[in-house]
């Protein structure tokens, strides 16, 4: 029922767009999409579909919940270092939009010159000023960038905790294909990792607090 709008068969009727659905000529909105979702972890699809559609993988990937795991231990162990880390990618975000507005505005003021542009001296002043401005924030930039690899490499501690974290979750969920009574929602999960976290033994070094 299905297949010709998968296959995006538009008839042109009368200035009209149609598409055939079933059998009954539906009239088409330009706006229209449709979305088929499936609670299956692991679908098997036919090489078609994906020709046809744009399949959108929802399921967690390993990387991905390492690096979330990994942000949960490090709030939890040393949350100055997390807070810096999610500040510092506001700041080089908000710097990066500033290096980009100010070369739209140079090239903006260069086409809009009516004149020679070494005899437009407002012209001048404004491209030497945004130089000046563009140099700053090129070394805030460099600055900051060399404080994210730092807190990287801080953070890095701590991933061999959420590495094994990750594992035993995927453990866990693969659990279901035992007894579907096995499941557990990720935010579960997470919510008894970080209690785990907290009253665990605690050590002064991180190497030591790491293999804990």
């Amino acid at each position: 029922i299905f297949e010709s709008i998968v296959t995006n068969e538009i008839i042109s009727n009368k200035g009209r767009k149609q598409i055939k659905v079933g059998d009954k000529m539906v009239d088409l909105d330009n706006n229209f999409k449709i979305y088929f979702v499936t609670n299956l972890a692991n679908p098997h699809l036919l090489p078609g579909v994906f020709i046809r559609v744009t399949v959108i993988n929802f399921t967690v990937t390993e990387l991905g919940l390492s690096q979330q795991l990994l942000a949960e231990i490090v709030k939890i162990e040393n949350a100055a270092v997390e807070a810096k880390k999610n500040e510092l990618i506001l700041v080089i975000a908000n710097d990066q939009k500033r290096i980009k507005k100010l070369e739209d505005d140079i090239l903006k003021s260069l086409a809009n010159s009516s004149e020679n542009i070494l005899d437009d001296e407002d012209l001048i002043a404004n491209l030497d000023a945004s130089k000046i401005t563009s140099d700053e924030i090129s070394k805030n930039l460099e600055d900051n960038k060399q404080a994210q690899v730092e807190i990287e490499l801080a953070r890095s501690q701590y991933k061999v905790v959420a590495d094994r974290g990750c594992h035993l979750f995927f453990i866990i969920a693969s659990l279901t294909e035992i007894d579907s009574m096995y499941q557990y929602s990720l935010n579960y999960f997470i919510k008894l990792f970080k209690a785990i976290i907290v009253h665990s033994e605690k050590a002064e070094e991180i190497e030591q607090r790491v293999k804990i």
